[in-house]
């Protein structure tokens, strides 16, 4: 598996010559994000419920404890 460094692959050097290698650093960590999105680990976007009514209820209430305490 490529994100616990066990899989190498066959690079060329300078000279031509042909080496096996572990699997870059990036490479692996790049293979462990894109594992973990698959699985649902990161989201992408929140969801998220409002109940207007309850919302400027409380807008009022904060408008209106502000002025109280204001003086003109």
């Amino acid at each position: 598996m490529i994100v616990r460094g066990e899989l190498t692959e066959e690079v060329v050097t300078n000279l031509g010559k042909k080496i096996t290698a572990k699997v870059n650093q990036g490479d692996r960590l790049r293979a462990a994000e894109l594992l973990l999105k698959v699985h649902g680990a990161f989201k992408e976007r929140l969801d998220v419920k409002v109940d207007s009514s309850t919302l400027f209820t409380e807008t009022l209430e904060k408008i209106w404890s502000n002025d109280v305490g204001a003086s003109p």
